[in-house]
């Protein structure tokens, strides 16, 4: 159960009173100073904030300077700890949107900024119900279009967003951005694709899918951390990554995450975005399944569009390579403050902000710099 309520109040982004707010916990809420500081377009920023069970998530509304009622676009973590820009990773796109006339709103995940709670003490059904909650308080807004509030979201949200859209009646629209199917299958793909980047030998490999399996087994069956501890000190070097207790817990609560069932359920129209050469997500089987299930569905409205030379990020890559590990998340991150939409794979915004506003009321009269 939920209980929720809005504050809005209006930010000063010129004196980064925002950043300055955040709990430095990690080295990656630094770059959210040089985000948060960075110029912006013409648009009003407001404080959002709503209570979800007991906790209370904090989060900025985005919206244009002409006159509402505004249709939104809801912004869905993937992964990790996310602020309610991802550190900056979500700027170029949400200013394309708010330029093109869409108000958007997004937030801290629970535990992070200035959000209380645990992100890690959360499902995917938890979630795709903050998205409602949040989505109801927006449609109450006079400056809001209340039948045109839509969700984007990256990777881990591909399995939030179709439980959402297909649970209520709230959402116009759906964008995800390098979404997997089945979590199982998932975690094998990067797994093999890890464990050959790192140089392991297809002997060792297949010793590590038999080890993943007997992990899986653990996290379905009755094993408990200590259990999970001892085996993972016993396993061989390539598997020796021992989780928290709290991401094992995170990750035994959605261990037969699928979103086929919801997919095929799905009649909103759907944008979905893949990069060519992602090694964090099967493209090949998402692709395949999101065809295989909107047609089933009889969604007679969605797109499939694979960027090539685009890495999972949609950051622009001659070869694959996995996203978010070490080091490159931080480079990721400088990239995107320094170049903004051209650190991205050529076209990835302006033919998001494209698809959406073909579909969706706006403001035609504005225009934006989608590259």
């Amino acid at each position: 159960m939920s209980n929720s309520s809005s504050d809005a109040t209006k930010l000063n982004f010129s004196n980064c009173s925002v950043s300055r707010a955040f709990t430095l916990a990690t080295p990656l809420l630094v770059f959210a100073l040089f985000t948060a500081c960075a110029s912006r377009p013409n648009t009003i920023h407001e404080r959002f904030v709503f209570t979800y069970g007991e906790g209370e998530v904090s989060g900025v509304l985005q919206l244009p300077q002409s006159p509402g009622p505004h249709p939104a676009v809801i912004f869905v973590h993937g992964d990790g700890e996310m602020t309610w820009d991802g550190y900056g990773y979500y700027t170029p796109l949400q200013e394309a949107m708010v330029a093109a006339g869409f108000a958007v709103l997004s937030w801290d995940k629970p535990g992070v900024g200035k959000s209380t709670g645990n992100w890690l003490s959360q499902s995917m059904h938890d979630r795709a119900e903050m998205l409602t909650t949040a989505s109801r308080l927006l449609k109450a807004r006079d400056d809001i279009q209340a039948e045109t509030i839509g969700l984007w979201g990256i990777s881990q949200a591909g399995w939030v967003m179709p439980i959402a859209v297909t649970q209520t009646d709230d959402f116009a629209f759906m964008i995800s951005v390098s979404g997997a199917i089945n979590l199982i299958q998932q975690g094998g793909f990067y797994m093999r694709n890890r464990l050959e980047l790192e140089g392991y030998e297809e002997d060792e490999i297949v010793a590590a899918f038999a080890l993943y399996e007997r992990e899986n087994a653990l996290l379905r069956g009755d094993g408990d951390y200590k259990s999970y501890a001892e085996f993972i000190r016993a396993a061989p070097p390539c598997c020796r990554s021992l989780k928290t207790k709290e991401r094992w817990e995170f990750i035994k609560k959605n261990l037969d995450n699928d979103a086929g069932p919801y997919l095929e359920k799905t009649s909103v129209p759907v944008l979905a975005i893949f990069g060519d050469k992602d090694l964090n997500v099967d493209i090949e089987d998402s692709v395949q399944n999101y065809t295989q299930y909107l047609t089933a569905a009889g969604n007679s409205d969605f797109t499939i569009k694979v960027f090539e030379n685009a890495d999972h990020g949609l950051m622009p890559t001659p070869e694959g390579e996995i996203s978010g590990r070490g080091g490159s998340a931080y480079l990721m991150i400088l990239k995107i403050h320094a170049e903004g939409a051209g650190a991205f794979v050529n076209d990835y915004i302006s033919f998001t902000v494209a698809w959406l506003s073909q579909r969706f009321t706006a403001n035609q009269n504005l225009n934006f710099s989608g590259e």
